[in-house]
């Protein structure tokens, strides 16, 4: 009997206000995928050519890999696949557009042509690809990435940061009152809006086949339309703390997002890329009032 094809490492579907021919444009040529995907890039628009991507934003490829990224499928402007091989990781992105001359509709696929992997590098794709396609509607909308994120620097604590066209009051009401949590984060959020008092997402891990409580914990501080810090859990780990500070800029603000409480030597890329992509759909619901889901 044939082993189970294993699920996508990742699958999206998503509809942009673009037409097919701009999105394919900007998916297909080096010039703009430095822009919004990665930092170096090598395209030769053509099956079997170059779909190299490397450098300091993107996963596991700081450095260029010989053979491994090369178009599979290139139709323009409706398809485009290509390998994405790390290590002994073979994959391979299909990218399929269909619309009109107003909108279409991006389906990503990313799939293994291997062995099934561990649940927490599907979680470090799936992180990496929200924060991607993200990043390629704000790019189509306004000419620049909503954030960049240095892979090079994932060590110990996480600091992040991230303007907002929105004042603190209102960014403050979003991480605190559960039905706006509920919009763009957690599920059926619990908040007593006090130090000491619970902080909670809803999340839940699985241990040896039972739920656990994950995530946040209680508040550890708090400051009215400026500050929220609270504890973190998660199993097999100490705890750490999460804090947001709310700072003015202009007429929006400034979100400082830290995650401390890590040893120097600990590789941190899934909290970095956890919370980088929580930073994008925070600024995708505030600004936009739209959720990823």
């Amino acid at each position: 009997m044939p082993a189970a094809t294993p699920p996508p490492l990742f699958e999206k579907t998503l509809r942009l206000e673009f037409r097919p021919e701009r999105v394919f444009a900007a998916l297909s040529e080096a010039e703009q995928l430095i822009i919004w995907f990665t930092e170096l890039a090598d395209v030769t628009p053509r099956l079997h050519g170059s779909y190299a991507f490397w450098g300091r934003y993107t996963l596991w490829s700081e450095k260029r890999v010989s053979g491994g990224q090369y178009l599979t499928r290139f139709e323009a402007p409706g398809q485009l696949s290509f390998r994405w091989d790390l290590a002994a990781l073979p994959t391979e992105v299909h990218l399929d557009l269909e619309g009109s001359e107003r909108s279409c509709r991006l389906r990503l696929r990313h799939v293994l042509l291997g062995e099934s992997v561990e649940p927490r590098t599907r979680e470090m794709f799936a992180d990496f690809w929200r924060i991607a396609l993200l990043n390629l509607g704000w790019y189509l909308g306004t000419g620049g990435p909503m954030l960049r994120l240095d892979y090079t620097k994932a060590r110990g604590d996480v600091e992040l940061e991230l303007p907002l066209a929105a004042p603190p009051p209102q960014v403050f009401q979003t991480l605190t009152l559960p039905a706006r949590m509920d919009a763009w984060l957690s599920r059926r959020a619990k908040v007593e809006l006090r130090v000491g008092g619970v902080y909670d997402f809803g999340w839940t891990e699985t241990v040896d086949g039972v739920a656990v409580p994950a995530g946040p914990t209680v508040l550890k501080e708090l400051e009215q339309d400026a500050l929220i810090a609270y504890g973190w859990r998660w199993p097999g780990e100490p705890e750490t703390r999460v804090r947001w500070a709310l700072l003015p800029e202009g007429s929006g603000s400034r979100v400082k997002l830290s995650h401390t409480g890590f040893s120097t030597d600990r590789d941190s890329t899934d909290y970095k890329q956890g919370w980088a992509a929580f930073l994008c759909l925070l600024k995708l619901y505030i600004e936009r009032g739209l959720r990823w889901d």
